[in-house]
């Protein structure tokens, strides 16, 4: 159960990032004294009347992803805010949770001003979920890509792919819950 929960807070690495062709404007917008190894980049002019979009990659992903999508939606007068959690793309780390993910995502969006989107792959959907319950934030919408539907079915997939017997599922579980103290209701 130790090393699989080892196993599961370790992302597999994909070290590229966003790297931007042609986009037009291009800054930090913030590297927080809490997370200092993540640097949030800001494509297009700053708040306008169409608004931000926040692309929120899934777990093992990065930027990257959404390579083809920052060009678009600049030219359609979109903001647009990219970044790699921890572990993820051009991020330090080797491991991280929904938990620290949800903070992470909750610094990029608070000083964003005027309407707010997120389009968001994968975990990326669960990240942003998890930190819609828990605050105040309000977004003009959210488009989600290959989201899981339910905690469970990550956990599912993680015994699939390891081909771990269901005893260490149990396991597992308690593991990753004394990491994230508890507040993980896999049922």
């Amino acid at each position: 159960g130790f090393f699989a929960s080892k196993v599961w807070f370790t992302p597999l690495r994909n070290r590229s990032s966003y790297t931007p062709v042609n986009a037009p404007t291009s800054s930090i917008v913030h590297s927080s004294s809490l997370y200092p190894h993540i640097q949030v980049r800001t494509y297009g002019e700053g708040h306008t009347s169409s608004g931000t979009v926040v692309l929120v990659h899934g777990w093992g992903g990065s930027s990257k992803q959404f390579d083809k999508l920052v060009t678009k939606l600049m030219s359609e007068g979109f903001c647009v805010i990219l970044f790699d959690f921890p572990g993820h793309g051009s991020s330090r780390g080797l491991s991280t949770d929904l938990w620290e993910m949800k903070e992470i995502l909750n610094k990029v969006l608070e000083p964003l001003e005027g309407p707010i989107s997120l389009i968001c792959h994968s975990f990326g959907l669960l990240v942003t979920a998890k930190l819609l319950a828990e605050s105040e934030k309000s977004l003009k919408s959210i488009v989600t890509i290959a989201s899981p539907h339910r905690f469970d079915f990550l956990t599912d997939q993680f015994m699939t792919k390891t081909k771990l017997d269901s005893a260490v599922r149990e396991q597992l579980i308690d593991f990753v819950q004394l990491r994230v103290k508890n507040k993980m209701n896999v049922r």
